[in-house]
């Protein structure tokens, strides 16, 4: 079964047995079906005894857990390494799925909707107006077991740049000029 969910045996179809012991848990008599009381995590045995009359037998199934799906997210083609990103306001924003080592995953629903419904893929383009979670639920198609990633993207404010210094210069004198408002700069120069 997969991680974090309820054990469920069945009673086969060509089972005589009149009646049953379970572990804790719950047991529908109309289908047969025994549901464990807690969600599974680790390999767990459990013991069932079967009756007929006065006859019983007992047994133990054991029930393995399979491997939860594993997936990185990457922003604008870098990778996140499940850290926040910071982009520029208003600029697109483009989320790609990798799948882990054992994990084989073909397409993801996504928590971003186009036109009422949610966008799936395994890479997505999106133009958000703030900061946001996104979040992807992939399903491994080798186990069937689902897991959502989560990838939160802030938008950062404009840049407010502004320029000081001397409007003019001689013919062949040098001119200083003065950036404020960023980080770094790149300077190009227009003739004319």
């Amino acid at each position: 079964i997969c991680p974090e969910t309820y054990a469920v045996l069945q009673v086969g179809s060509k089972s005589t047995a009149d009646r049953f012991e379970w572990p804790s848990g719950s047991y529908d008599s109309n289908t047969k079906q025994w549901t464990s009381a807690d969600k599974q995590n680790i390999r767990k045995g459990y013991a069932v005894t079967a009756y007929l009359g006065e006859c019983s037998i007992d047994t133990t199934v054991y029930v393995e857990i399979k491997g939860t799906p594993t997936a990185t997210i990457s922003v604008n083609n870098e990778a996140t390494n499940g850290a926040a990103v910071d982009v520029c306001n208003g600029s697109p924003v483009t989320l790609s799925l990798t799948a882990g080592t054992g994990t084989t995953i073909n397409t993801a629903v996504w928590n971003v909707k186009e036109n009422g419904v949610n966008k799936t893929g395994l890479t997505i383009t999106d133009q958000p107006s703030s900061s946001y979670t996104y979040i992807a639920t992939i399903t491994d198609e080798n186990t069937g077991c689902s897991d959502s990633i989560r990838q939160q993207v802030n938008m950062m404010s404009p840049v407010q740049v502004s320029i000081s210094g001397e409007n003019a210069v001689c013919y062949n004198k040098s001119l200083t000029l003065n950036a404020s408002g960023a980080t770094s700069y790149t300077w190009s120069v227009k003739k004319g």
